[in-house]
Parts: C-alpha cells; structure tokens; sequence
C-alpha cells in the first residue's frame, strides 16, 4: 500500500516581497517567478528541481538572482515543503 500526497499552491508575493530593484518591468517579473513557482511545484516536483528550476537568471537585471532572490526562494521552499533539506 502507498500513499501519494499531491500539494496545490498559489504565491502570492509582490516585487517588494522578491526585493527587486526599483525598475520598469518588477511587477511582471515578481508575477513570472510566482507562477514559475506554482508550476514547478504543483506538477510534484522535488524540492531541489524546483530551487533549481526558478530561472532567476532570467531577472538578474532586476536583482532576482541575488543573495535575497534566492533567500525568497529559499523562504518559499520551506513554506511549501517544510524545513527538511
């Protein structure tokens, strides 16, 4: 017998929340790494896949792929899947 545990979720976290940089375009890109979020984990992907996923590349100019981008991912991580590592 097994079981399988199935998660939804919907992030909700603004620009100031991914702490990008004041720029034309943060609001897009805050809505385009929570729904990068929301897919990655919603499809049952694993905790490291989805931190690898993130593509925070994709908005470095905005400040995404900084120490606090990946902290807000991190934050997201253990929100969603608790503390384990």
């Amino acid at each position: 017998m097994y079981i399988t545990k199935t998660i939804t979720i919907t992030v909700h976290a603004t620009a100031d929340d991914w702490q990008l940089y004041d720029l034309p375009g943060r609001d897009d890109a805050a809505t385009a790494l929570n729904q990068r979020f929301e897919e990655l984990v919603n499809k049952g992907t694993t905790r490291t896949k989805v931190r690898n996923g993130m593509r925070l590349s994709d908005y470095a100019s905005l400040g995404a792929a900084d120490t606090e981008g990946r902290y807000v991912v991190e934050d997201l991580l253990d929100r969603t899947f608790g503390d384990e590592q």
